[in-house]
């Protein structure tokens, strides 16, 4: 989980869009390379926010929103709007690692417990774990005046004066209520109702360890926001927009948040259905296809290729008890460099080194 709260919030996942963010002059002239962005972008927001709502896994429900916020970054981008997208990878590392802390903290303290319908009622148990889980998931719905406000509602802002057709608009707005939902659907099962998982905890959250690097990005999460958007470079121009739109983003994470608050409290406060004998299908099929059927059909066609034919069609012909005469010598120079001996590999490297200083000598 501290892993996780590297690579998946500030740096490797990042890493395409922080490249994208590099190279942005050298398609900001092609409109039709911007509208790809965007399109691409608001789909991905779409699709990973889609596949948030039917996980059960935290860590799986931080992963997916991972995702989907990149997606919002390259609405941004393609939206022509670099500054914008960086300062939403900003505020995106502060709560997003926050999130795969408190997650990964609450998931070892309940003795490797997953699935949030197994939690509940942590916010007793671990007041400091569930105040960073909501606090980070506030601030990825975007509400008022947490980091993740001042860049998605400036996204979302600027995806309305765009000049593309609204479906990446609908689909953006769209992303932003699941986000709520699926947070809020977080927040609920972890910190309330009451508990069902075990009732012993296995670590303190008062360790110094755990405790410093939660509260400073709790601390990061509340205000980096707004220390960030005060040094963004000013815009020219002030945009003039009906009020309506300008509100959309505020609106429309109110509503979800409303919406995913009074689902919640339905589905914990009517009795209890009788169980079905009836499998239900699983929506989220992409993980399927994806991860196990496309992975399984291309390792068994590879091994196909490379175990039954190739690698005998080597061993038969290259080695060296079946190789020809002009390839025998070749093949014992090789296993003679090849020794295995760390110390043939440290003169093999001096000689080389000294070899190449001469030659720059020589020829400088």
């Amino acid at each position: 989980t501290p892993v996780s709260a590297l690579l998946h919030s500030s740096t490797m996942v990042v890493a395409g869009i922080f490249l994208l963010i590099r190279v942005h002059p050298m398609f900001a002239q092609d409109e039709t390379s911007l509208t790809i962005c965007l399109c691409l972008g608001a789909l991905s927001t779409f699709f990973a926010a889609t596949l948030a709502l039917m996980q059960n896994d935290i860590k799986k429900i931080i992963a997916y929103s991972t995702a989907s916020q990149l997606g919002l970054m390259m609405v941004a981008l393609g939206l022509n709007l670099p500054d914008l997208a960086f300062f939403h990878m900003c505020n995106h590392a502060f709560f997003k690692a926050m999130l795969f802390l408190s997650a990964g903290f609450i998931i070892h303290t309940m003795g490797g417990e997953q699935d949030i319908r197994k939690l509940g009622g942590l916010q007793k148990a671990l007041p400091l774990a569930t105040t960073c889980l909501t606090i980070g998931s506030f601030a990825l719905m975007g509400l008022p005046f947490l980091a993740g406000f001042y860049s998605k509602d400036a996204i979302i802002e600027a995806t309305t004066t765009s000049y593309v057709n609204s479906a990446a608009l609908m689909m953006t707005l769209v992303a932003v209520s699941f986000t709520a939902v699926y947070s809020m659907r977080l927040i609920f099962f972890a910190s309330l109702s009451h508990p069902r998982g075990p009732t012993t905890l296995l670590y303190n959250e008062n360790d110094s360890n755990v405790k410093n690097p939660l509260t400073r990005l709790a601390f990061g999460s509340i205000i980096a926001g707004f220390l960030l958007f005060l040094m963004l470079p000013p815009y020219s121009g002030v945009h003039t927009m009906p009020e309506l739109m300008k509100m959309a983003t505020l609106l429309t994470t109110t509503l979800s948040f409303a919406l995913a608050h009074d689902l919640a409290k339905y589905y914990w406060t009517r009795p209890p259905a009788p169980q079905s004998t009836q499998q239900t299908p699983d929506p989220a099929v992409y993980n399927e296809l994806v991860h196990r059927t496309a992975t399984q059909v291309t390792l068994n066609s590879a091994w196909d290729l490379v175990g039954h034919l190739i690698e005998n069609v080597i061993n038969k012909k290259f080695t060296p008890e079946y190789a020809p005469d002009y390839m025998k010598a070749p093949i014992e120079i090789v296993k003679f460099s090849q020794t295995g001996l760390m110390k043939t590999y440290l003169a093999s490297l001096v000689v080389t080194l000294i070899l190449s200083i001469i030659i720059a000598l020589v020829f400088s």
